[in-house]
């Protein structure tokens, strides 16, 4: 635990500068640190992802991806931390697609106390996604866990 905080917090202060750079591997193709946040809908929008980590480009259309994921917590969802590590192949410079493994660490507050952790079970992910406009994008994702699986389909806008 204390390493993934420590990786989490290395991430996001190197990542300050370089937030604007925005080589987040799911919007673009380009080396370089980078931090990107989202709410987390199978758990209602209060429950949000801030992912910082860092992309390297091993050719034009292929990056490599490293990066490190806090989720906050409510009521009914323990906060968590989490490693992923993913590839990102670019067919055209409009239409992506992109696998990932992750794994996560999770402790309730009596678990905090008592200084123990939860190891949660690895995922995988495969997802495409289509530039309909240099801001709007479509995408579709399965994520496999060995509790549940999902498909999610979504349109996405870039700010």
């Amino acid at each position: 635990m204390k390493i993934l905080a420590s990786l989490a917090a290395i991430s996001l202060i190197l990542c300050a500068p370089a937030v604007y750079a925005e080589a987040d591997p799911a919007t673009n193709t380009s080396s370089g640190w980078y931090v990107s946040s989202q709410s987390v809908k199978k758990h209602n929008f209060d429950v949000w992802q801030l992912n910082s980590g860092y992309s390297y480009s091993v050719a034009p259309n292929l990056q490599l991806y490293l990066s490190t994921s806090l989720y906050s917590g409510n009521e009914t969802v323990e906060p968590t931390r989490g490693l992923t590590s993913g590839i990102k192949y670019g067919i055209t410079p409009r239409v992506s697609i992109e696998s990932a493994v992750t794994t996560s660490l999770s402790s309730t507050p009596e678990d905090i106390q008592n200084d123990e952790k939860v190891a949660s079970p690895v995922s995988f992910e495969v997802s495409s996604r289509f530039h309909i406009t240099e801001n709007v994008n479509v995408h579709a994702t399965y994520d496999y866990e060995s509790v549940e699986q999902q498909y999610i389909l979504g349109i996405g806008y870039r700010f």
